[in-house]
Protein backbone atom coordinates (compact mmCIF):
# COMPACT_ATOMS: atom_id res chain seq x y z
CA UNK A 1 0.00 0.00 0.00
CA UNK A 2 0.69 3.40 -0.69
CA UNK A 3 0.38 4.21 2.88
CA UNK A 4 2.95 1.63 4.24
CA UNK A 5 5.71 3.04 1.70
CA UNK A 6 5.04 6.65 2.76
CA UNK A 7 5.31 5.60 6.60
CA UNK A 8 8.28 3.40 5.57
CA UNK A 9 10.15 6.72 3.78
CA UNK A 10 9.37 9.70 6.82
CA UNK A 11 10.94 6.86 9.04
CA UNK A 12 14.08 6.82 6.78
CA UNK A 13 13.73 10.51 6.68
CA UNK A 14 14.38 11.35 10.54
CA UNK A 15 10.44 11.71 10.33
CA UNK A 16 9.54 14.17 7.93
CA UNK A 17 9.51 14.11 3.67
CA UNK A 18 8.47 17.53 1.83
CA UNK A 19 4.96 16.91 0.39
CA UNK A 20 6.32 16.68 -3.10
CA UNK A 21 7.88 13.58 -2.06
CA UNK A 22 4.41 12.52 -0.37
CA UNK A 23 2.55 13.50 -3.73
CA UNK A 24 4.96 11.33 -5.85
CA UNK A 25 4.11 8.21 -3.69
CA UNK A 26 0.81 8.83 -3.24
CA UNK A 27 0.00 9.34 -6.80
CA UNK A 28 3.01 7.16 -9.11
CA UNK A 29 5.17 4.95 -7.18
CA UNK A 30 4.56 2.07 -9.55
CA UNK A 31 1.78 -0.40 -7.99
CA UNK A 32 0.32 1.23 -5.40
CA UNK A 33 0.05 5.30 -6.70
CA UNK A 34 -3.14 6.18 -7.53
CA UNK A 35 -2.65 6.74 -11.76
CA UNK A 36 -0.36 4.00 -11.31
CA UNK A 37 -1.50 1.02 -9.90
CA UNK A 38 -4.01 -2.10 -11.72
CA UNK A 39 -7.41 -0.87 -12.68
CA UNK A 40 -10.71 -3.49 -12.26
CA UNK A 41 -11.10 -4.97 -15.91
CA UNK A 42 -14.36 -2.94 -18.01
CA UNK A 43 -13.85 0.34 -15.25
CA UNK A 44 -12.78 3.31 -15.86
CA UNK A 45 -10.33 3.48 -12.86
CA UNK A 46 -10.50 6.76 -10.99
CA UNK A 47 -12.62 8.51 -13.80
CA UNK A 48 -16.11 8.58 -14.25
CA UNK A 49 -19.16 9.10 -12.09
CA UNK A 50 -18.18 5.75 -10.45
CA UNK A 51 -14.50 6.98 -10.10
CA UNK A 52 -13.12 9.89 -8.11
CA UNK A 53 -13.84 12.61 -10.93
CA UNK A 54 -14.81 13.24 -14.58
CA UNK A 55 -12.57 15.10 -16.95
CA UNK A 56 -13.30 17.45 -19.52
CA UNK A 57 -12.67 14.84 -22.74
CA UNK A 58 -15.47 12.56 -20.48
CA UNK A 59 -17.93 15.55 -21.62
CA UNK A 60 -18.83 15.17 -24.93
CA UNK A 61 -16.48 14.99 -28.34
CA UNK A 62 -16.06 19.11 -27.66
CA UNK A 63 -12.11 18.80 -26.87
CA UNK A 64 -11.59 16.58 -28.83
CA UNK A 65 -13.03 18.28 -31.69
CA UNK A 66 -11.14 21.84 -31.02
CA UNK A 67 -7.79 19.79 -31.01
CA UNK A 68 -8.72 18.24 -34.49
CA UNK A 69 -9.22 21.98 -35.38
CA UNK A 70 -5.56 23.05 -34.10
CA UNK A 71 -4.24 20.10 -35.76
CA UNK A 72 -6.06 20.72 -39.28
CA UNK A 73 -4.90 24.36 -38.98
CA UNK A 74 -1.27 22.85 -38.10
CA UNK A 75 -1.25 20.28 -41.20
CA UNK A 76 -2.41 23.12 -43.74
CA UNK A 77 0.03 25.70 -42.55
CA UNK A 78 3.31 22.38 -42.70
CA UNK A 79 6.10 22.51 -45.23
CA UNK A 80 4.73 20.35 -48.18
CA UNK A 81 7.26 17.80 -47.14
CA UNK A 82 6.01 17.29 -43.34
CA UNK A 83 2.30 17.74 -44.55
CA UNK A 84 1.61 13.97 -44.44
CA UNK A 85 3.63 12.80 -42.12
CA UNK A 86 2.83 14.68 -38.96
CA UNK A 87 2.13 12.95 -35.49
CA UNK A 88 -0.27 13.30 -32.76
CA UNK A 89 1.63 12.39 -29.27
CA UNK A 90 -0.74 12.72 -26.04
CA UNK A 91 0.96 12.13 -22.94
CA UNK A 92 -0.94 10.58 -20.15
CA UNK A 93 -4.06 9.98 -22.19
CA UNK A 94 -6.62 8.90 -19.30
CA UNK A 95 -9.61 7.40 -20.64
CA UNK A 96 -8.85 7.34 -24.11
CA UNK A 97 -12.22 9.25 -24.78
CA UNK A 98 -10.04 12.40 -26.18
CA UNK A 99 -7.90 10.31 -28.21
CA UNK A 100 -10.78 8.79 -29.69
CA UNK A 101 -12.73 11.92 -30.45
CA UNK A 102 -9.82 13.46 -32.14
CA UNK A 103 -9.29 10.82 -34.69
CA UNK A 104 -13.48 10.59 -35.12
CA UNK A 105 -13.16 14.08 -36.20
CA UNK A 106 -9.67 13.60 -37.94
CA UNK A 107 -11.38 10.46 -39.94
CA UNK A 108 -14.41 12.96 -40.90
CA UNK A 109 -12.41 15.70 -42.50
CA UNK A 110 -9.71 13.54 -44.03
CA UNK A 111 -6.73 14.73 -41.59
CA UNK A 112 -5.43 11.85 -40.00
CA UNK A 113 -2.17 11.73 -38.71
CA UNK A 114 0.49 9.43 -39.59
CA UNK A 115 0.49 8.07 -36.44
CA UNK A 116 -1.35 8.33 -32.94
CA UNK A 117 1.11 8.23 -29.40
CA UNK A 118 -0.03 7.63 -26.27
CA UNK A 119 2.70 7.90 -23.43
CA UNK A 120 1.41 6.13 -20.64
CA UNK A 121 3.11 4.73 -17.30
CA UNK A 122 0.06 2.43 -15.95
CA UNK A 123 -0.58 -1.05 -18.34
CA UNK A 124 -3.97 -1.51 -16.77
CA UNK A 125 -4.88 2.06 -18.52
CA UNK A 126 -3.10 1.02 -21.41
CA UNK A 127 -6.35 -1.36 -21.81
CA UNK A 128 -8.57 1.38 -20.91
CA UNK A 129 -7.35 3.33 -23.49
CA UNK A 130 -7.08 0.68 -25.97
CA UNK A 131 -11.31 -0.51 -25.18
CA UNK A 132 -12.52 2.80 -25.30
CA UNK A 133 -10.78 3.78 -29.10
CA UNK A 134 -11.82 0.78 -30.39
CA UNK A 135 -15.14 1.24 -29.24
CA UNK A 136 -15.51 4.69 -30.29
CA UNK A 137 -14.03 4.24 -33.65
CA UNK A 138 -16.02 0.81 -34.01
CA UNK A 139 -19.42 3.08 -33.31
CA UNK A 140 -18.27 5.66 -35.70
CA UNK A 141 -16.88 3.76 -38.95
CA UNK A 142 -18.54 0.07 -38.76
CA UNK A 143 -16.19 -1.81 -40.54
CA UNK A 144 -13.61 0.22 -41.31
CA UNK A 145 -12.13 1.53 -37.69
CA UNK A 146 -9.47 -1.17 -38.13
CA UNK A 147 -7.73 1.03 -40.20
CA UNK A 148 -8.19 4.15 -37.70
CA UNK A 149 -7.28 1.73 -34.50
CA UNK A 150 -3.94 0.90 -36.08
CA UNK A 151 -2.80 4.50 -36.52
CA UNK A 152 -2.50 4.15 -32.36
CA UNK A 153 0.33 3.56 -30.89
CA UNK A 154 1.50 3.36 -27.56
CA UNK A 155 4.73 4.17 -25.59
CA UNK A 156 5.20 3.15 -22.45
CA UNK A 157 6.89 4.81 -20.13
CA UNK A 158 8.33 5.57 -16.32
CA UNK A 159 8.61 8.41 -13.81
CA UNK A 160 10.94 9.18 -11.30
CA UNK A 161 11.84 12.35 -8.88
CA UNK A 162 14.71 13.16 -11.31
CA UNK A 163 13.25 12.63 -14.72
CA UNK A 164 9.72 13.31 -14.97
CA UNK A 165 7.34 11.68 -17.29
CA UNK A 166 11.03 10.31 -18.85
CA UNK A 167 11.16 13.40 -22.14
CA UNK A 168 14.62 12.26 -22.38
CA UNK A 169 13.54 8.90 -24.26
CA UNK A 170 10.99 10.25 -26.36
CA UNK A 171 11.85 10.53 -30.37
CA UNK A 172 11.47 13.65 -31.85
CA UNK A 173 8.56 14.64 -33.69
CA UNK A 174 6.20 17.38 -36.40
CA UNK A 175 3.05 17.44 -35.18
CA UNK A 176 1.33 18.02 -31.98
CA UNK A 177 1.87 17.07 -28.31
CA UNK A 178 -1.21 17.48 -26.37
CA UNK A 179 -0.75 17.58 -22.32
CA UNK A 180 -4.42 17.77 -20.97
CA UNK A 181 -5.19 17.81 -17.64
CA UNK A 182 -1.65 16.66 -16.87
CA UNK A 183 0.52 18.81 -14.92
CA UNK A 184 -2.11 19.25 -11.95
CA UNK A 185 -1.10 16.23 -11.12
CA UNK A 186 2.93 17.25 -11.21
CA UNK A 187 4.39 17.02 -7.74
CA UNK A 188 4.62 19.85 -5.54
CA UNK A 189 6.05 21.54 -2.29
CA UNK A 190 4.63 23.30 -0.46
CA UNK A 191 5.53 26.45 1.20
CA UNK A 192 4.69 28.92 4.00
CA UNK A 193 5.56 32.02 3.20
CA UNK A 194 5.99 34.60 7.19
CA UNK A 195 6.63 38.04 6.54
CA UNK A 196 9.03 40.10 8.49
CA UNK A 197 9.60 43.99 9.18
CA UNK A 198 11.86 46.21 6.35
CA UNK A 199 15.41 45.15 7.62
CA UNK A 200 13.96 41.22 8.15
CA UNK A 201 14.14 38.66 5.51
CA UNK A 202 11.04 37.22 5.17
CA UNK A 203 10.47 33.57 6.24
CA UNK A 204 9.94 30.51 4.21
CA UNK A 205 9.19 27.25 5.42
CA UNK A 206 8.78 23.74 3.57
CA UNK A 207 5.39 22.58 4.54
CA UNK A 208 5.79 18.61 4.68
CA UNK A 209 4.26 15.29 5.99
CA UNK A 210 5.39 13.81 9.53
CA UNK A 211 3.58 10.81 11.24
CA UNK A 212 1.72 10.48 14.52
CA UNK A 213 2.53 7.57 16.79
CA UNK A 214 -0.77 6.40 15.14
CA UNK A 215 0.22 6.46 11.96
CA UNK A 216 -1.56 9.35 11.21
CA UNK A 217 -0.20 11.87 8.87
CA UNK A 218 -0.16 15.58 9.87
CA UNK A 219 1.45 18.95 8.29
CA UNK A 220 4.76 19.69 9.93
CA UNK A 221 7.46 23.02 8.65
CA UNK A 222 11.05 22.74 7.85
CA UNK A 223 13.22 25.52 6.80
CA UNK A 224 13.31 25.79 3.45
CA UNK A 225 15.86 24.78 1.08
CA UNK A 226 18.16 27.10 -0.57
CA UNK A 227 16.19 26.00 -4.22
CA UNK A 228 12.55 26.20 -2.83
CA UNK A 229 13.40 29.68 -0.57
CA UNK A 230 14.77 31.50 -3.69
CA UNK A 231 11.82 30.72 -5.83
CA UNK A 232 9.58 32.01 -3.41
CA UNK A 233 11.41 34.99 -2.51
CA UNK A 234 11.77 35.62 -6.31
CA UNK A 235 7.63 35.63 -6.54
CA UNK A 236 7.44 37.61 -3.50
CA UNK A 237 9.64 40.81 -4.74
CA UNK A 238 7.42 40.07 -8.29
CA UNK A 239 4.55 40.86 -6.24
CA UNK A 240 5.89 43.87 -4.65
CA UNK A 241 7.34 45.20 -8.37
CA UNK A 242 3.06 44.55 -9.37
CA UNK A 243 2.66 46.80 -6.97
CA UNK A 244 0.62 43.94 -4.38
CA UNK A 245 3.31 42.96 -2.14
CA UNK A 246 2.23 39.81 0.30
CA UNK A 247 1.85 41.27 3.38
CA UNK A 248 0.31 38.17 5.17
CA UNK A 249 0.85 34.91 6.02
CA UNK A 250 0.03 32.40 3.25
CA UNK A 251 0.61 28.93 1.97
CA UNK A 252 1.24 28.28 -2.01
CA UNK A 253 2.73 26.00 -4.18
CA UNK A 254 6.02 25.20 -5.99
CA UNK A 255 6.67 22.26 -8.13
CA UNK A 256 10.30 21.08 -8.61
CA UNK A 257 9.33 19.26 -11.97
CA UNK A 258 7.45 22.01 -13.79
CA UNK A 259 9.90 24.22 -15.55
CA UNK A 260 12.21 20.83 -16.54
CA UNK A 261 9.40 19.11 -18.08
CA UNK A 262 8.71 22.11 -19.73
CA UNK A 263 11.87 22.83 -21.57
CA UNK A 264 12.33 18.47 -22.33
CA UNK A 265 9.26 18.71 -24.09
CA UNK A 266 9.70 21.71 -26.62
CA UNK A 267 12.47 20.20 -27.63
CA UNK A 268 11.05 17.20 -28.89
CA UNK A 269 9.14 19.14 -31.09
CA UNK A 270 11.32 19.87 -34.59
CA UNK A 271 8.21 21.19 -36.22
CA UNK A 272 4.97 21.81 -35.03
CA UNK A 273 2.83 22.58 -31.54
CA UNK A 274 2.54 22.15 -27.88
CA UNK A 275 -1.12 22.20 -26.49
CA UNK A 276 -1.00 22.13 -22.50
CA UNK A 277 -5.01 22.37 -21.30
CA UNK A 278 -5.20 22.80 -17.25
CA UNK A 279 -6.18 23.70 -14.37
CA UNK A 280 -4.59 27.00 -13.06
CA UNK A 281 -3.59 30.56 -13.54
CA UNK A 282 -1.00 33.05 -14.29
CA UNK A 283 1.10 34.44 -11.86
CA UNK A 284 -0.47 37.29 -10.81
CA UNK A 285 -3.40 35.54 -10.03
CA UNK A 286 -2.58 32.80 -7.97
CA UNK A 287 -0.20 35.12 -5.85
CA UNK A 288 -2.71 38.21 -5.33
CA UNK A 289 -2.24 39.33 -1.75
CA UNK A 290 -5.65 38.10 -0.91
CA UNK A 291 -4.92 34.71 -1.65
CA UNK A 292 -3.20 33.01 1.06
CA UNK A 293 -4.79 29.26 1.13
CA UNK A 294 -3.19 26.78 -0.65
CA UNK A 295 -4.80 25.39 -3.90
CA UNK A 296 -4.20 22.07 -3.06
CA UNK A 297 -7.51 19.90 -3.70
CA UNK A 298 -8.21 16.02 -2.77
CA UNK A 299 -11.09 14.21 -5.07
CA UNK A 300 -12.72 11.08 -3.94
CA UNK A 301 -16.16 9.99 -4.71
CA UNK A 302 -16.68 13.10 -6.98
CA UNK A 303 -16.50 14.95 -3.90
CA UNK A 304 -13.66 17.84 -3.55
CA UNK A 305 -11.84 18.34 -0.53
CA UNK A 306 -9.98 21.81 0.11
CA UNK A 307 -9.30 21.23 4.16
CA UNK A 308 -5.49 19.98 3.95
CA UNK A 309 -5.86 17.92 6.32
CA UNK A 310 -7.89 15.36 4.17
CA UNK A 311 -5.26 15.77 1.52
CA UNK A 312 -3.03 13.31 3.48
CA UNK A 313 -5.47 10.68 4.53
CA UNK A 314 -6.36 7.72 1.57
CA UNK A 315 -2.37 8.18 0.16
CA UNK A 316 -3.11 6.02 -3.42
CA UNK A 317 -6.85 6.21 -2.38
CA UNK A 318 -7.81 9.42 -3.92
CA UNK A 319 -6.59 12.01 -6.89
CA UNK A 320 -4.45 15.43 -5.58
CA UNK A 321 -4.52 18.52 -7.72
CA UNK A 322 -2.72 22.30 -7.45
CA UNK A 323 -3.34 25.03 -9.37
CA UNK A 324 -0.77 25.39 -12.02
CA UNK A 325 1.42 27.79 -12.44
CA UNK A 326 1.08 28.86 -16.10
CA UNK A 327 3.95 31.62 -16.26
CA UNK A 328 6.35 29.44 -15.02
CA UNK A 329 5.92 27.55 -18.02
CA UNK A 330 6.01 30.17 -20.11
CA UNK A 331 9.03 31.31 -18.66
CA UNK A 332 10.86 28.02 -19.69
CA UNK A 333 9.43 28.06 -22.83
CA UNK A 334 10.40 31.63 -23.52
CA UNK A 335 13.77 30.25 -23.04
CA UNK A 336 13.64 29.02 -27.00
CA UNK A 337 13.64 31.85 -29.56
CA UNK A 338 12.23 29.15 -31.85
CA UNK A 339 8.77 28.99 -29.86
CA UNK A 340 5.65 31.29 -30.11
CA UNK A 341 3.47 31.26 -26.96
CA UNK A 342 -0.22 32.13 -26.39
CA UNK A 343 -2.07 31.64 -23.42
CA UNK A 344 -6.17 31.57 -23.72
CA UNK A 345 -8.90 30.48 -20.65
CA UNK A 346 -10.63 27.04 -21.84
CA UNK A 347 -13.97 29.20 -22.98
CA UNK A 348 -11.87 31.40 -25.28
CA UNK A 349 -9.67 28.93 -26.93
CA UNK A 350 -13.04 26.92 -27.44
CA UNK A 351 -14.59 29.51 -29.01
CA UNK A 352 -12.21 31.32 -31.64
CA UNK A 353 -11.70 27.37 -32.48
CA UNK A 354 -15.20 27.51 -33.83
CA UNK A 355 -17.02 25.50 -31.13
CA UNK A 356 -20.11 27.01 -31.25
CA UNK A 357 -20.95 26.77 -35.12
CA UNK A 358 -19.69 22.66 -34.28
CA UNK A 359 -22.62 22.99 -31.54
CA UNK A 360 -24.92 23.73 -34.02
CA UNK A 361 -24.54 21.75 -37.20
CA UNK A 362 -24.20 18.69 -35.01
CA UNK A 363 -27.32 19.65 -32.64
CA UNK A 364 -29.42 22.15 -34.96
CA UNK A 365 -28.38 21.56 -38.51
CA UNK A 366 -30.99 20.56 -41.32
CA UNK A 367 -32.82 17.57 -40.68
CA UNK A 368 -32.36 17.02 -37.17
CA UNK A 369 -34.79 16.46 -34.50
CA UNK A 370 -33.27 17.38 -31.23
CA UNK A 371 -33.38 14.42 -29.32
CA UNK A 372 -32.13 13.50 -25.45
CA UNK A 373 -28.71 12.91 -26.43
CA UNK A 374 -28.19 16.82 -27.77
CA UNK A 375 -29.64 18.07 -24.79
CA UNK A 376 -26.49 16.54 -23.16
CA UNK A 377 -24.54 17.64 -25.62
CA UNK A 378 -25.52 21.03 -25.21
CA UNK A 379 -25.33 20.84 -21.54
CA UNK A 380 -22.14 19.14 -21.64
CA UNK A 381 -20.78 22.41 -23.57
CA UNK A 382 -22.48 24.63 -21.26
CA UNK A 383 -20.27 23.20 -18.76
CA UNK A 384 -16.61 23.49 -20.67
CA UNK A 385 -17.81 27.01 -21.42
CA UNK A 386 -19.26 28.50 -18.46
CA UNK A 387 -17.30 30.78 -16.10
CA UNK A 388 -19.07 29.36 -13.23
CA UNK A 389 -17.66 25.89 -14.14
CA UNK A 390 -14.75 24.89 -16.15
CA UNK A 391 -14.46 27.99 -19.08
CA UNK A 392 -12.24 30.37 -16.72
CA UNK A 393 -10.76 27.68 -14.37
CA UNK A 394 -9.01 25.92 -17.40
CA UNK A 395 -6.03 27.96 -19.16
CA UNK A 396 -5.06 26.65 -22.61
CA UNK A 397 -1.24 27.41 -23.41
CA UNK A 398 -0.08 26.87 -27.00
CA UNK A 399 3.30 26.92 -28.02
CA UNK A 400 3.96 26.89 -32.08
CA UNK A 401 7.85 25.75 -33.09
CA UNK A 402 7.33 25.94 -36.62
CA UNK A 403 10.65 27.96 -37.64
Amino acid sequence: MATLNILNLINKSNGWIGFDKFMFEALFRKGFGYYNKPISKNSFGPFGCKGDFITSPMMGPWIGKTLAKNFIDLKNQAPRHLANKLIIREIGAGTGHLAAEILVSLTHTNKLPQSYEIIEINDSMIHLQKRVITETLKKNFNTSYSNIVGLVKWRTSFINEENYFDCKNQSEISGMIIANELVDSFPTKIFKFIPSGKKLKPLIYDYGVSVEKNKNFYWSERIASEKLANAVKNRFDESIKRGFPWSQERLGEWSPYISNWSKQIINKISWGQLIIIDYGKERYELDYPTRVESSLTAYRDNKQFNDLKECLKNPGIQDLTCQVDFSEIVEALSKNDKVELAIKTQAAWMLDAGILEEAERICFGDNINLQSEHYDLISSLQNLLSDATMGQSFLVLEAKKTN
